[in-house]
């Protein structure tokens, strides 16, 4: 919670068979906590730097501990964010189920709290359904960075959000999202992406990679291939990073076991995929599927999702300096993250 003390603990262990010495850790705090103080088995921590050193030889099997403690801040984001939503518009989806995903959005994405509208993030929102031979995906929101300015326009036009009466192309919505994102002036592959499925059932259709975004003949491949092919597509281009990226997938009113592990297993990434809540902190990412019920639980679901995406604290260490180190190099490096809460 802001305002409050928060304790981290960096443990150093030497998991080889020889002494290491002259080991230096960087563990810098994130901006906009306020470093209260430092206790360490052996060294010292200098918060001005982030740097723990003088840590003594560490043995084989040995290990060395930091705790830092500091008070909980405001935190703006390190690096601009692209969320893109892709949503299900498919002939399942009612007029009245439609009206409940509009007020979702416009609650959630309204909320200042919840959603930054100080120009680090960019939203995107793609609709996908229709029948083969038909253009099967529309861009409904173009990307747009959401700032005081803008905020209200946003909202204007997700109330504007209509449906795609036919089958789930969920391919083409990848593929459409995709292509959107990556034409906006700010897209770049060191950004921070975000991708949110909101469907009601597997996909259905298939669209191949070719521009046009319209339900092709199946050809041998089936729609959820079709949509992981896609999906594949976009992590490419996107140049997704385990770290910060994510591709995840709200599912409403499913009871189909097997869709639930196709989206958990095939769809969400980072794998392994899991479901929420609760939300994961550690790192690497793991996209994760949370479900709705019904559409009734829409708002409220969606909500806990940006919450817990836009008001992470990314939180890392790492081993920069020692005589030896693991050649695995994901070893010399974790971190996880946190949620600040205002209350």
């Amino acid at each position: 919670v802001m305002g409050t003390p928060v304790t981290f603990t960096i443990t150093v262990r030497n998991n080889g068979n020889i002494n290491v010495s002259d080991v230096k850790i960087h563990f810098p705090l994130p901006v906009g906590f306020t470093f209260i103080g430092f206790s360490a088995t052996s060294g010292a921590y200098d918060n001005s730097t982030g740097l723990w050193g003088n840590i003594d030889t560490i043995q084989p099997g040995g290990s060395a501990v930091l705790t830092v403690t500091a008070i909980v801040g405001r935190v703006d984001p390190d690096k601009m964010m692209q969320i893109l939503i892709l949503l299900d518009g498919s002939g399942s989806i009612r007029k009245q189920d439609l009206d409940i995903i509009r007020n979702g959005f416009v609650s959630a994405i309204g909320n200042e709290s919840i959603f930054p509208q100080d120009g680090y993030v960019e939203l995107t929102l793609i609709l996908f359904g229709g029948n083969a031979g038909q253009q099967t995906c529309k861009v409904v929101l173009n990307p747009t960075v959401v700032t005081n300015e803008t905020i209200d326009s946003v909202l204007s036009t997700l109330n504007t959000i209509t449906t795609m009466p036919g089958f789930a192309s969920t391919s083409c919505g990848f593929l459409l999202g995709c292509d959107t994102v990556t034409a906006s002036s700010i897209f770049t592959q060191a950004n921070r992406h975000m991708v949110l499925l909101i469907t009601d059932g597997k996909a259905s259709l298939i669209c191949n990679i070719d521009g046009d975004y319209e339900a092709d003949s199946p050809q041998g491949m089936s729609p959820l291939v079709a949509a992981v092919v896609a999906r594949d597509y976009l992590i490419d281009e996107f140049g997704m990073n385990p770290m910060d990226d994510e591709i995840d997938v709200l599912a409403v009113h499913i009871t189909d076991g097997s869709t639930y592990s196709w989206f958990k297993n095939e769809v969400v990434w980072p794998q392994p995929g899991y479901f929420a809540p609760p939300f994961h902190a550690e790192l690497p990412l793991q996209g994760f599927v949370c479900n709705a019920t019904d559409w009734d639980q829409f708002p409220n679901v969606f909500k806990n999702i940006m919450t817990n995406v836009l008001n992470r604290v990314k939180i890392n260490a790492n081993i920069v300096q020692a005589s030896a180190s693991d050649p695995k190099k994901v070893n010399n490096n974790d971190g996880v993250y946190i949620v600040a809460q205002s209350s």
